[in-house]
């Protein structure tokens, strides 16, 4: 199957199945290409783990439906697309995903506590000296600005106390790291946000996230940064 065709069939499934399964006749008609490339790509996904196949009904699991999303992504689809069709949980799995791919220790819905508050950050990712502390969101496009400096606003104040509390928090972040780290705080969205940054603080389309992870360490000294010590 040509790869922008199977990257379309392979969004097609996490949409379809997005209540758990769907009919294999519905997927084979929603597609519109022949029968016999809709069979063995769907048997081939069920041999590789990616859906399960059973009385007529194709199954995805919230895991499989976020490999399906990464599969359609080497295939070529957009990621913004490929993320539109998965589930608030999956969007940040992708992000996940694209982290680890990148060699970073990741953890997800990290909370703690200071003496006044309890704070949780959505995504850490820990890569040498660098801890990226993450909001994600879900946000469609037509986004208010407002609504941008109020997200960046917050997760400033989530990554200062962070840095602040890091001496504290290094059996429950399950890290080997020691020594300085600098925490990097990042608002990532589904689309394009009015703000490109505010207060030197990125706000990055989730499609960008590969880009940014490239360049980061030719202009980490140009971001907000909070120096914690482990």
């Amino acid at each position: 199957m040509h790869n922008a065709l199977k990257a379309k069939f392979l969004l097609l499934i996490i949409k379809l199945t997005s209540s758990g399964k769907a009919e294999y006749g519905q997927i084979a008609e929603a597609v519109r290409i022949s029968s016999d490339y809709v069979s063995k790509t769907l048997n081939s996904l069920a041999e590789e783990g990616y859906v399960k196949i059973e009385d007529g009904f194709v199954e995805t699991s919230a895991e499989q439906r976020v490999d399906l999303a990464v599969q359609a992504i080497k295939e070529g689809a957009d990621v913004e697309e490929a993320c539109k069709v998965l589930g608030w949980v999956e969007f940040e799995d992708i992000i996940l995903v694209v982290l680890k791919y990148n060699g970073f220790e990741v953890m997800k819905h990290f909370r703690f506590k200071s003496p006044k508050r309890r704070y949780e950050v959505d995504v850490l990712g820990l890569k040498g000296g660098v801890m990226l502390s993450i909001d994600c969101k879900h946000w469609k496009k037509g986004w208010q600005r407002a609504a941008v400096t109020r997200a960046v606003d917050a997760q400033i104040e989530r990554s200062m106390a962070l840095a602040q509390l890091l001496p504290s928090l290094k059996d429950k972040l399950k890290i080997g790291a020691s020594g300085e780290i600098d925490i990097i705080p990042l608002i990532i969205t589904l689309s394009e946000a009015p703000l490109k940054t505010f207060k030197d603080v990125p706000i990055l389309p989730v499609y960008y996230l590969q880009n940014f992870l490239n360049t980061l360490p030719a202009y980490v000294e140009e971001l907000a940064t909070f120096k914690g010590k482990i």
